[in-house]
């Protein structure tokens, strides 16, 4: 009885959960959880976005299939408000911006908010301060949904000048 108690001593201060075996309620198998660091997460988050930058830099989605094709557009032929937008991220990498816009305007519309919601993500996780929790609201998300649609049915219709943007 007293190495039960040692056991579940040394793991609450692990931070371990207890899981009785169901047949008999005296055994306990103890399962350690560990969690990540918040600051780890951001490291991970920041090298893969470096990462897919870099293999975005130097292989262009135009010469390369190891891209994803774009289900939407393989099954109907109609552009979604994502196509283009690996081409136009090449191209903003390149320096090329209206050979971006041309490959996809709502990215390059939208790019902007990018940097905004990650330094107000940073500001929160310091001081507490949402800045842009007005935009949480449901009118900003159902808003950002009718712009894409519209872009997307305005893409594909045939007459110009809108026509220009479809793949």
């Amino acid at each position: 009885m007293r190495r039960l108690k040692r056991i579940a001593e040394d793991a609450e201060r692990k931070s371990a959960v207890f899981v009785s075996a169901p047949t008999t309620p005296a055994f306990f198998a103890v399962k350690t959880v560990r969690t990540i660091p918040k600051s780890l997460w951001m490291i991970l988050a920041v090298g893969g976005t470096l990462a897919a930058l870099l293999i975005l830099y130097f292989f262009a989605p135009m010469q390369y299939a190891f891209y994803p094709r774009c289900l939407f557009y393989t099954l109907t032929g109609l552009s979604c408000p994502g196509c283009g937008s690996l081409r136009a991220m090449h191209h903003l990498l390149h320096g090329h911006w209206t050979a971006a816009f041309h490959c996809n305007p709502l990215l390059i519309v939208l790019l902007p908010i990018l940097p905004g919601a990650f330094i107000s993500h940073l500001l929160h996780a310091a001081t507490g301060r949402d800045m842009f929790a007005v935009f949480k609201r449901p009118f900003w998300i159902w808003l950002l949904l009718g712009v894409m649609v519209a872009f997307s049915i305005l893409r594909n219709l045939p007459f110009e000048p809108l026509a220009e943007f479809r793949l």
